[in-house]
């Protein structure tokens, strides 16, 4: 059995400070060169002015989720709408999502075009889900791709595609044909290279065809909280002992993203990406996504000090941010430590497959995200019914 003492990671993964100081976590965020976005919008957010005061204080991007959204409809944040629209029977409830959602992407985008315009379409995105079904056919996330983006008409619009073996060919197409894309759910190395080469393909299809490549942007985003929670559902199933527990738990996502980082590297410095850098073309970003802490300080402040790293984006809740004078990370290098990061990856195999196991995380948030769709769309459904 192998083992590592936790005091091992201190290598490469930085000291939590316990002093809370009252500052401001964005702007140390953007100091390092990291830009937040907000996982969860909804109308209240941009009627109640939060969102605006949000980006005064250093918001770049907001991406909207469904199971936020259907909460909003209960809540009674869309009542207008419904009252306006209750007599169209017409209307079925995927058409009076999109009709809600379009609006409150329009809305915020236009929030965000000034910096969209700063950074020279480099952030100040809004982002939006593909209906789950697409997630399993390569055509449809292609023909809902282009549907939805040129119904919201707006250049700082990315749309969230999940990494699967259907919607990894289209990427490169949407790339190529201009489209902004946020791919999700990305917990496999293997992947990511593919979606990163995906990237690389469409871009360099743009600029062979002489169009702009400089106005198209993408992330790839880790959800890393969820990974870790994972990995400690599996100890739990296979019993391993508290002690390598412990070592492990809240190590492994970050050793994926530093890992994933190294390999972001190699390829933006490397003379394939100096051509088309010449040529005015964005990196595509790696988002840490931690949106799914829930009521955690520790957790969330030993994510934000870990995950902290120049040219990356990091996904928070409306929670963290309303409370980010809690959190006060100190600077720190993301990039030390990278042989330790893959020494844990490599411990980790010789425990449970991480192939398996990120290929079945896969498949549930899939699911999650399917089951997500369906409540939303119910919950309108009852909604509309109620006037």
């Amino acid at each position: 059995m192998i083992r590592f003492k936790s005091t091992d990671l201190l290598n490469y993964i930085p000291v939590t400070s316990t002093k809370m100081n009252r500052v401001n976590l964005v702007q140390i965020l953007r100091q390092q060169g990291q830009s937040i976005w907000l996982d969860g919008l909804e109308r209240s957010l941009i009627l109640t002015g939060q969102l605006q005061r949000s980006v005064d204080l250093g918001l770049r991007g907001l991406l909207s989720n469904f199971t936020s959204l259907e909460q909003a409809i209960r809540a009674g944040s869309y009542d207008h709408d419904f009252r306006a629209i209750a007599h169209q029977l017409d209307i079925n409830p995927r058409s009076l999502y999109e009709y809600l959602i379009i609006q409150d992407m329009q809305l915020a985008a236009d929030l965000l075009k000034a910096f969209h315009s700063q950074t020279h379409a480099g952030d100040g995105f809004v982002n939006l889900d593909l209906p789950p079904h697409a997630a399993f056919d390569t055509q449809a996330t292609l023909t809902e791709a282009h549907r939805l983006w040129q119904t919201v008409g707006w250049s700082n619009l990315m749309l969230k595609i999940p990494a699967t073996a259907a919607t990894l060919p289209a990427i490169a197409q949407l790339i190529q044909d201009g489209i902004n894309v946020n791919v999700t759910l990305l917990f496999s190395q293997d992947v990511y290279e593919q979606v990163a080469e995906s990237y690389l393909r469409g871009l360099e299809v743009l600029s062979i065809q002489g169009k702009d490549v400089s106005k198209v942007a993408g992330v790839a985003s880790l959800p890393v909280s969820r990974l870790d929670d994972a990995i400690a559902a599996q100890f739990q199933v296979t019993g391993q002992d508290e002690v390598l527990r412990e070592s492990f738990l809240g190590n492994v996502a970050i050793a994926q993203a530093k890992v994933m980082y190294q390999h972001y590297q190699s390829i933006y410095q490397s003379d394939r990406w100096q051509s088309l850098a010449h040529l005015g073309a964005q990196p595509q970003r790696l988002l840490w996504d931690i949106t799914s802490i829930e009521n955690n300080r520790f957790r969330t402040q030993h994510y934000i000090q870990s995950l902290m790293d120049e040219s990356t984006v990091l996904a928070l809740t409306p929670q963290i941010f309303q409370v980010q004078e809690l959190y006060s990370p100190s600077e720190a290098d993301f990039t030390v430590g990278i042989d330790a990061a893959h020494q844990i990856l490599n411990n980790l195999e010789n425990l449970i497959s991480l192939e398996t196991l990120t290929d079945r995380l896969l498949t549930e948030e899939l699911q999650r995200s399917q089951d997500a769709y369906q409540q939303l769309l119910s919950a309108i459904e009852q909604k509309r019914q109620s006037f």
